[in-house]
């Protein structure tokens, strides 16, 4: 889709660029099913085995990237994965142990859960905080804190944040701002148009039709970021999750 900051939403949704012909010339993309792909060189196709990769699958990361606001969402996607609780895990990997992670107090149990016991576990310092505390936010974070981690709205509560002051207070320190916009989708909010870094969806709820689907996603705005997180998908290490009920 050429020049697509001209089209809004809806346009965007229908026809991101699709690279993928047909041979029945579907006007619509079929789905694919299958679980492994002809090669008769191994390695010559995009597409080898499902877990890899899958058209179907690459249609949705980019057409979500494009909502984002990523304009390169032919190279700079989205990851699409198994749950909400995958998309968490695999946003976690970017801390490493001695590093200190923030997040809001009012976040998904599952999240809660998360960042409670299995970060912990491996060595990575966790404070919970109100994300409408300004001061207190400010005071937790420092050098060593890798990501800043909030809902918006919130799940329970359906709190609201300054994602922008938010922002500003994080990129103090050397922070990856994360934002779980999974209660707003791209149609409401545009993270990072407020400053976020990352963004994660469990697609399971609103993007998926709310219980039809089972699903996360990530997208990220820096370049280097995201092929740092493919990376971690590519080991498939994100594709299930100790915690995947989200």
């Amino acid at each position: 889709m050429a020049d697509s900051k001209k089209y809004g939403m809806n346009t965007r949704a229908l026809h991101t660029n699709k690279r993928f012909e047909s041979l029945s010339g579907d006007v619509m993309p079929p789905i694919h099913l299958s679980t492994t792909y002809l090669n008769d060189i191994p390695g010559e196709s995009d597409y080898f085995y499902g877990r890899l990769n899958n058209p179907s699958r690459e249609l949705f990361e980019r057409t979500l990237a494009s909502l984002e606001g990523i304009e390169n969402y032919e190279d700079q996607h989205a990851f699409a994965m198994a749950s909400g609780m995958s998309a968490v895990s695999i946003i976690a990997e970017l801390a490493k142990p001695g590093d200190n992670v923030v997040i809001t107090k009012d976040v998904y149990g599952g999240t809660t859960n998360y960042f409670s016991k299995i970060i912990r576990e491996r060595g990575v310092e966790v404070n919970f905080c109100d994300f409408s505390d300004h001061e207190a936010l400010e005071k937790l974070l420092n050098e060593k804190t890798k990501l800043a981690w909030i809902e918006s709205p919130s799940n329970p509560s359906m709190n609201l944040y300054d994602l922008q002051k938010i922002s500003e207070i994080v990129h103090k320190n050397k922070t990856f701002l994360v934002a779980d916009c999974t209660f707003s989708t791209p149609f409401i909010t545009r993270a990072f148009e407020h400053g976020v870094d990352i963004i994660m969806h469990s697609t399971t709820k609103y993007i998926g039709g709310h219980s039809d689907t089972l699903g996360g996603a990530v997208v990220c705005k820096d370049s280097e970021l995201h092929e740092e997180l493919m990376l971690y998908q590519r080991q498939g290490g994100a594709v299930m999750s100790p915690f995947d009920s989200y």
